[in-house]
């Protein structure tokens, strides 16, 4: 996030279509590929909001806008996206959830069984702003290929491993979002697709095995 807000115009070089990002990681200056998307839309966005130093300034000329500010500029965003195109989102979302947990299942390590779920969509969150996601209610077990029970032996543990939910459900659900953008004809930033796979998504799980009855 502080490589974003603290890009300036000149580390943009629309001439070699690259954008130098400096010293953050390694204390080494790299270089990412500029899209022709941005690149076609920055100089209105210059003229319009004539920004001194940073791409992206605050209330204050020439200095950075704060971390909150652009995280709450690319939640808009995001927003913007899902009303635009609800269908693609939300089946996007249903789909990475299912795949993520029936491949959980199958995997022997885990359970090695086949397992159903009941997913419900919420769309707004608590403060009534635009806030998709999945509520999933998943059995304790599942069945093996001759229909028998496999109950989890995870007792008094999360039906599978969290972080390793997360890891696939961003996975899944990125491939599809990207399947999505290039099927229609939409350029998706290299860099904002390695930015998305450096941070954890994160699976929630609310009720574990052994509190059903809460």
């Amino acid at each position: 996030m502080n490589e974003l807000r603290l890009l300036r115009i000149s580390d943009v070089d629309t001439d070699r279509i690259e954008v130098r990002v400096r010293q953050r990681k390694g204390k080494k200056d790299r270089y990412v590929i500029l899209s022709g998307f941005i690149k076609e839309r920055l100089p209105d966005y210059l003229k319009e909001l004539q920004p001194q130093v940073y791409l992206f300034e605050g209330q204050t000329p020439g200095e950075p806008m704060g971390e909150r500010s652009i995280q709450y500029i690319i939640g808009k965003a995001l927003n913007l996206f899902c009303l635009h195109y609800p269908e693609e989102t939300y089946n996007n979302l249903f789909v990475a959830s299912k795949e993520t947990l029936m491949q959980s299942g199958r995997d022997p390590k885990h359970l090695g069984a086949k397992i159903g779920c009941i997913a419900i969509l919420h769309t707004w969150g608590q403060n009534l702003s635009l806030h998709p996601h999945l509520h999933v209610i998943v059995p304790a077990g599942g069945t093996d290929h001759e229909g028998n029970w496999i109950h989890s032996r995870q007792s008094g543990k999360y039906l599978f491993p969290v972080k390793a939910m997360g890891r696939v459900f961003r996975g899944k659900f990125m491939e599809q979002f990207r399947r999505f953008m290039t099927g229609n004809g939409m350029e998706t930033d290299e860099e904002l697709h390695r930015e998305l796979y450096r941070n954890d998504w994160v699976v929630t799980p609310n009720v574990r095995l052994g509190e059903q009855n809460r």
